[in-house]
């Protein structure tokens, strides 16, 4: 006992010399002592990381040094013991940042929402915890060095955050990591979390290990899920660990159960983390479709979240799981329109059309009005008018919807969320539909002022100018609030990074378009411009005098200021034709405009103007067949439209 304190005794004085360099002793038949060991070399058999036997009779000769790599550090650990008698000591090590040494995590369980503690329970339902411990107060670090594991973990499940005694025993438990399982290291996590108890130091280690060993690591499923709750909780997990936990699930799918799948995914989009292996995704969303009835429908907008936030585009697996969704008639089961406004947004997002499904989001956006958030609705309401919903039953329910919250919208909440009445404007003027008095409540002066004032993640400053633009296009009567001039003029200046330059250098398209027609018609007869300034997208403008019988130069009045000033035109002989070059980011997967496009269509034709979609898979050619062969492909264009030929 008396040569135990003399070590223990031997160590502290080391550390205190040196307290960023700490022990590692291992036991295992290739080790022997008297040699160097490092990290490097634990890698080939880390599950016997456990204890080292040291034979004395006399004092223990330790000498210890520390090297640096990159901002972490790598012990080195010499042993020289002598003689016959023997001692087991158990003290390991886990290389931490030195900036997080004596620093805790932040993350209050108190300051987590319901549903975050719902699935923590969830995930720990089938875990045993250990007993707390109440003794052991006269303990310090060293002496909890040789207590066993599950002592320790005893004393951390009767631990309070914030106590001296609390800190050690994180300490103790970190630095034997290696030596505990990996049920048994979760479970730890799971009590500092449960106990509200900052753990930086052992998140860091945690993540750090399983980083660096995860191939001689077994998980099971749970296990899996478990860990990414603790890296969402403690948020600074090692960027290769979000890759190496990807290639876990898919080499254990067949494993998962679906509602599992799906905490994880949901884990993955809170921390700002997508699912970047595409066959992961492809292979869960095959699950999710074959596994459909099997999964909690409360966790199907979890699965919507990242399949969205990961960009994940099939458009067979969303049309089916529309089908799948009305025929299990799922929406009856939320009972909040949050839910259901993330099935609206990830079809919206990733461009896939699917009537019928908006058809069920948008009835129980009717019913569920009186209890829903107005942000849930404009992301609803946003959603039709991008993917263009224009079915009467869609417009009918619309406009239902657009009544109610004209009803019940203050100008306090316009004030408080003033993006979610744009995101609600939008999607309406998408459709062709201005609700006058919600126009006002825009243009108040102390919305447009808070409106400047957003953050730049929730930025609308060019959603400003579309509506004061399309107003004098589409609702040419419109007396209410709008713009005011210097407001104009702070727009304008926001916007001034977005130029026809980078435009044309982003669509490869335009020019060989534009050269190709300069070069038959002369340059001044076809200009190249944002024809509406509200539409960020470059078009190629022509005028054809039917009189004449030849193309003339495109007037410099792009946009009058009402339709009637349009009729002062001489449009009878005068053909004005804009030709927009799409690209496949302008239409849905399956090819059908989407509510930018529509939006842009339908004001051009407003003004006058004959409008030529060319569709994206020709357009992208002109920059490869050369000249000659897309003048001819242009010219036929505009001859079906004008009614002349033109060679």
């Amino acid at each position: 006992m008396i040569q135990l304190h003399k070590w223990a005794n031997a160590i502290m004085k080391s550390f205190k010399q040196n307290p960023m360099t700490h022990l590692r002793f291992i036991s295992t038949k290739k080790y022997r002592p008297g040699h160097l060991y490092r990290n490097e070399s634990l890698r080939k058999s880390p599950e016997n990381i456990t204890t080292y036997k040291v034979h004395q009779t006399q004092p223990v000769k330790i000498n210890v040094s520390a090297e640096r790599k990159k901002q972490d550090l790598i012990s080195v650990v010499k042993l020289e013991p002598k003689g016959v008698s023997s001692q087991v000591f158990k003290l390991s090590q886990m290389r931490t940042r030195e900036s997080e040494w004596n620093t805790e995590g932040s993350f209050s369980i108190d300051k987590a929402p319901v549903w975050f503690s719902k699935i923590h329970q969830d995930l720990i339902k089938y875990v045993k915890f250990p007993v707390a411990s109440t003794g052991h107060k006269d303990y310090n670090l060293w002496t909890l060095q040789l207590m066993t594991t599950s002592e320790l973990m005893s004393m951390a499940q009767g631990a309070k955050a914030g106590d001296n005694d609390t800190k050690n025993v994180i300490t103790a438990l970190w630095r034997r990591l290696d030596a505990m399982s990996m049920e048994e290291r979760l479970t730890v996590a799971d009590i500092f979390y449960l106990n509200n108890i900052p753990s930086k130091n052992y998140y860091s280690a945690l993540f750090t290990y399983v980083d660096e060993m995860l191939e001689y690591l077994e998980f099971t499923p749970l296990q899996i899920a478990r860990l990414a709750f603790h890296i969402k909780v403690h948020g600074d997990a090692p960027k290769t660990l979000y890759l190496t936990t990807e290639e876990l699930m898919l080499k254990n799918l067949s494993n998962f159960d679906m509602n599992l799948i799906a905490i994880i995914c949901h884990l993955f989009f809170i921390g700002q983390n997508r699912l970047q292996c595409f066959q992961l995704l492809d292979r869960i969303a095959t699950r999710l479709l074959d596994d459909f009835k099997t999964v909690n429908h409360h966790y199907l907008p979890l699965l919507m979240k990242m399949l969205r936030y990961s960009n994940y585009i099939n458009i067979s697996f969303y049309k089916t799981l529309g089908d799948k969704v009305i025929e299990m008639n799922v929406f009856q089961s939320f009972n909040s329109m949050s839910s259901i406004m993330h099935f609206a947004f990830t079809y919206a997002s990733v461009r896939i059309t699917h009537p019928d499904i908006f058809t069920q989001i948008l009835f129980r956006c009717d019913k569920m009005e009186h209890r829903a958030r107005i942000k849930d609705i404009a992301k609803i309401v946003w959603a039709c008018g991008t993917l263009v919903t224009d079915h009467p039953e869609h417009l009918k329910l619309i406009q239902t919807i657009l009544n109610k919250v004209k009803r019940k919208l203050s100008l306090d909440e316009v004030w408080r969320y003033p993006d979610n009445l744009v995101d609600f404007l939008m999607g309406l003027a998408l459709l062709n539909i201005y609700p006058v008095e919600l126009y006002n409540k825009l243009f108040h002066p102390e919305t447009i002022k808070m409106i400047f004032g957003l953050k730049s993640d929730r930025d609308k400053i060019m959603q400003l100018q579309f509506f004061d633009q399309s107003l004098l296009i589409e609702c040419p009567h419109y007396s209410g609030n709008t713009l005011t001039e210097s407001d104009r003029i702070h727009v304008l200046k926001q916007l001034k990074f977005i130029s026809l330059e980078v435009d044309l250098k982003l669509r490869t398209s335009v020019t060989p378009a534009m050269k190709a027609l300069q070069s038959w018609l002369g340059d001044k007869f076809v200009h190249c411009t944002f024809v509406l300034p509200h539409f960020k997208t470059a078009d190629l403008v022509v005028v054809y005098d039917k009189k004449q019988k030849c193309f003339i130069e495109p007037t410099s009045v792009l946009l009058p200021s009402s339709i009637s000033e349009l009729n002062k035109l001489d449009t009878e002989n005068i053909e004005r034709v804009v030709l927009q070059l799409l690209s496949k980011a302008q239409t849905t997967y399956d090819n059908k405009p989407l509510g930018m496009l529509h939006c842009k269509t339908r004001q051009l034709q407003a003004l006058g103007y004959k409008v030529i979609l060319v569709a994206a898979e020709e357009a992208e050619t002109y920059s490869l067949i050369g000249q000659e062969a897309t003048q001819q492909l242009l010219l036929s264009h505009l001859s079906s439209l004008l009614g002349v030929t033109l060679k």
